[in-house]
């Protein structure tokens, strides 16, 4: 080899925990605060809320007391120990799954150096997972997604080590199979798809693997099961009606898979392209190697390269079949595949790796500051003000790039990663500040104003249910967010929280009325990118605008609170 390509990296602990802080402060702004909330949060912050009222740890429910058994319990755990560990809050519901993302990071370091043997790898395939757009995504959400993704990567690392070691060492079989039950007890059936396909794939490679040492996987297969089957055990024995219907349903249920098979046959190459433009930057920064059938031999010799490579294909098959796909469904192959990433930029050679890494820099600075001024241009009060720091972002990203031209390779993509989370840190701190913290942000300095403690007894609440879970969350679970009665008068000691549509419905002279915005509905793509090219995104982002009414009786009104029956708070 090129004697610049087996240069490693010094100070490899110091670059990782850098690495991992920065990840972690990027990512901070958008976990701590609901300027960015997914529908499906809600069923985790309401379980876990219960769960910390209850005591039962064990149960699942949601905020009207009902079972909800759809997922295993693990992302309930990461919001109950966020919960107990910050309190009720925004932050407390993400910790948990941050710290999974950070988790996923520092195993794609370590996978890395388990299939290729170096740090310079080692340190690509960190810098290529803390740049994937699905982890980005997904770390910040209470969602189960990157719990399903760390015990994809555990495993993985698992199997890497076994392959390198040449025999099933206790090591490698309790992170294979431990990052199995953490799979499984994270999404079910998704989870074991890697391990079933691990351990075929390794019977077909290395049966000696397998047959040589199969005292060692026979006890570890058992302890597999007794962990991933515990909660399900005893699920069974308490709710097993509820358990067969609802989780059957939710993991091979007929709404689960694509309409019929021509939608299963166009969403494969979506996937497949998925994949390739979330680490586009690094792919065609080592897409000319390519072309060396030498380079290619050589690099297919690392031990795990053909099983990333399998599994990449099997599961991009596997997510072609459901509903519909998504960044963030991508997650448990996307991260895994930082690791092939990170070896491939490894096995350039120096040189001319240091060279195609420049050149991304600067473009990635103007496409930043390109889409930032088009849609900033439209949304800013003072767009004066807005020009002036997005030509002070793109004269920073153009000076740091002339700065690190001569630098390594590896120091050159530490560089791009960390531009990456500063932009995410500043978009963060942005977007908090100009939805003022979302709706659960408004109604608690609402509460506030009040003197919540003296005058509101509860929160009536109609409007989207992912809304009365965030309220729920932000004001600490201080007040009792209710769904709102068909008939009842109000009290006195009512914070009505209703949609703007809604409340046109209603009489609410005798209420102190606060109209707040609160996002936007939900819009079609083709529609808004028609409206961005067109230049009528301000005209389109105002008629799509969402708002809700904050009403506050003066003493006990005689009006009716909704014209929608409660169910719809159950929905």
């Amino acid at each position: 080899m090129h004697a610049k390509l087996i240069s490693q990296p010094r100070f490899p602990g110091v670059i990782l925990s850098g690495l991992l802080l920065t990840f972690v402060a990027g990512l901070l702004p958008l976990t701590a605060d609901y300027v960015l909330f997914h529908p499906d949060e809600r069923h985790y912050v309401d379980a876990g809320i219960a769960m910390l009222e209850n005591g039962d740890w064990l149960t699942p429910r949601t905020a009207e007391g009902e079972l909800r058994l759809k997922k295993p319990i693990l992302p309930y755990w990461c919001t109950l120990a966020g919960f107990s560990s910050v309190g009720v809050s925004p932050l407390g519901a993400r910790l948990g799954f941050l710290t999974a993302g950070v988790g996923i990071v520092a195993l794609a370091w370590w996978g890395a150096g388990l299939a290729f043997g170096s740090r310079r790898a080692a340190c690509f395939a960190a810098v290529v997972a803390m740049t994937q757009p699905a982890l980005v995504i997904s770390a910040p959400r209470s969602v189960p997604d990157v719990l399903l993704a760390l015990g994809v990567m555990l495993s993985l690392c698992g199997f890497l080590a076994i392959e390198r070691s040449g025999r099933a060492t206790w090591t490698g079989l309790l992170a294979a199979l431990g990052g199995g039950a953490v799979a499984i007890l994270s999404k079910g059936l998704p989870g074991a798809a890697f391990l079933g396909f691990a351990i075929l794939f390794t019977a077909w490679r290395r049966p000696a693997l397998l047959s040589g040492d199969w005292k060692r996987w026979s006890g570890a297969l058992v302890l597999f099961v007794a962990v991933s089957g515990s909660w399900f055990t005893v699920m069974a024995g308490l709710h097993a009606d509820e358990l067969v219907e609802q989780f059957t349903h939710d993991q091979v249920g007929r709404n689960r898979f694509a309409r019929h098979a021509w939608q299963a046959v166009t969403q494969l190459p979506m996937c497949i392209g998925l994949l390739c433009a979330m680490a586009a930057p690094w792919l065609l920064a080592v897409t000319p190697e390519f072309r060396s059938r030498q380079w290619r031999e050589r690099f297919r010799r690392h031990p795990g390269v053909a099983l990333m490579a399998s599994w990449a294909i099997v599961y991009c098959v596997l997510a072609a079949m459901i509903n519909h796909v998504t960044p963030r469904y991508l997650l448990p192959v996307a991260a895994p595949l930082s690791i092939l990433v990170g070896g491939l930029l490894a096995d350039v050679d120096a040189d001319r790796l240091r060279q195609r890494l420049w050149r991304v820099l600067p473009v990635g600075g103007a496409l930043t500051a390109a889409t930032a001024l088009i849609i900033g241009l439209q949304l800013a009060p003072r767009p004066g003000w807005l020009l002036v720091a997005v030509a002070l972002g793109l004269l920073m990203n153009l000076a740091i790039s002339s700065r690190v031209q001569r630098w390594p390779a590896v120091a050159q993509g530490i560089v791009i990663a960390a531009s990456l989370q500063i932009s995410l840190l500043g978009t963060g701190v942005g977007l908090s500040w100009h939805r003022d913290g979302g709706i659960g942000a408004l109604v608690d300095r609402r509460l506030d104003e009040l003197n919540h403690s003296a005058l509101i007894k509860r929160i009536v609440f109609d409007g989207e249910i992912a809304h009365a879970s965030q309220i729920r969350v932000t004001v600490g679970n201080r007040v009792a967010v209710e769904p709102a009665p068909a008939d009842p008068p109000v009290q006195p000691g009512d914070l009505l929280v209703l949609d703007g549509e809604v409340a046109q419905r209603l009489d609410l002279s005798q209420c102190q009325v606060t109209r707040v915005p609160c996002g936007y509905r939900n819009m079609r793509a083709d529609s808004f990118l028609w409206s961005l090219c067109t230049g009528r995104l301000s005209d389109f982002l105002k008629s799509s605008r969402r708002s809700y009414v904050l009403a506050h009786p003066r003493h006990a009104p005689e009006i009716r609170t909704v014209a929608r029956p409660p169910e719809s708070f159950r929905q």
